[in-house]
């Protein structure tokens, strides 16, 4: 045919191969079920559309079954998707109502135009047993006991042995804490029964022990040494010397028989000790020593004097 090139001819075909197989696709498109349908149970809806060259699915039109299932009963569609059997869809629904119906073909419309159509499907609504509905109810099993675990019964009451042990965990740590304190209590008292000089000699010399003005602790030095003296002054000389300032046990010696000589003593070491104590300045280290001596000289100087009472005459 003039005019008429091969070109042509070959456009002419594939047209017509596409109008072909659109017009099959209008009746390969198929609609299943996935399992029985009960009323008040959601089920799934497969379609199934062929993958044939130029067709496209996109939306499905169910307004041919809006009387059995209107918008409100499809409860979710999820998108086409290309497998190795072409597209596939599936579309969640729910009925209500027991029956039995021959559901007419859904459309689904197609890219580009035209539009595939499902098989007709026969749906059977089957009403949910009720679990009323004695024939729908199971025999009664005889009651089965179960053996004996010694396992379960201590999980079973694993509150109450955790009480126990935290009972018993609250009883020895007070019994340990009573028991330190009377030994503490016993060895004060122990010590407290020492004359005043012995005592506080016997703690001079421990405290000398410790050499912690060596070890650059001359704070903690003082504090303890002053602490000692302080004590002895105290039980000596009946004053609150414990409780007092610097300034208030020296007034507070006046009212007393400490001699006069050791006042200034006294003062120097309170002094020199209150400046270390408070970190305004540390002594030399040549006093440190000295004030241990000055602590000592105190006690020996004014300790009192044991009466040695006479043998009775034979």
């Amino acid at each position: 045919m003039p005019g008429f090139s091969l070109k042509n001819w070959f456009s002419t075909l594939c047209i017509l191969l596409v109008f072909v197989f659109r017009l099959q696709g209008q009746t390969e498109a198929l609609a299943e079920l996935d399992s029985v349908v009960e009323t008040g149970n959601p089920f799934v809806l497969h379609l199934h559309l062929p993958n044939v060259l130029g067709i496209t699915p996109q939306e499905v039109d169910f307004s041919p079954w809006d009387s059995i299932f209107p918008a409100e009963n499809i409860l979710s569609q999820s998108d086409w998707q290309l497998d190795a059997r072409g597209y596939v869809k599936d579309v969640v629904l729910i009925a209500f109502d027991a029956d039995s119906l021959l559901l007419p073909p859904l459309p689904i419309h197609l890219k580009g135009g035209g539009q595939a159509l499902t098989n007709p499907l026969q749906l059977s609504i089957l009403p949910t047993p009720s679990p009323d509905d004695l024939r729908d109810m199971a025999d009664i099993k005889d009651i089965r006991r179960e053996p004996f675990s010694w396992r379960e019964w201590l999980y079973a009451k694993r509150q109450w042995f955790l009480l126990a042990a935290g009972l018993l965990a609250l009883i020895l740590v007070v019994y340990l804490i009573f028991k330190q304190k009377r030994r503490s209590e016993a060895a004060l008292s122990r010590s407290i029964q020492l004359p005043p000089h012995e005592y506080a000699l016997r703690r001079l010399e421990a405290l000398d022990q410790k050499q912690l003005w060596q070890k650059e602790q001359p704070k903690l030095y003082y504090a303890e040494l002053t602490h000692i003296v302080r004590e002895y002054l105290e039980r000596r000389f009946h004053i609150p010397a414990l409780e007092s300032v610097s300034d208030e046990i020296l007034r507070q010696l006046h009212h007393t028989d400490f001699p006069a000589t050791l006042v200034v003593q006294v003062q120097k070491l309170l002094i020199e000790a209150d400046l270390a104590k408070f970190a305004l300045s540390t002594p030399p280290a040549t006093f440190h020593p000295e004030a241990m001596q000055i602590a000592r000289t105190i006690v020996a100087d004014t300790m009192e004097k044991q009466v040695v009472e006479p043998n009775p005459a034979p």
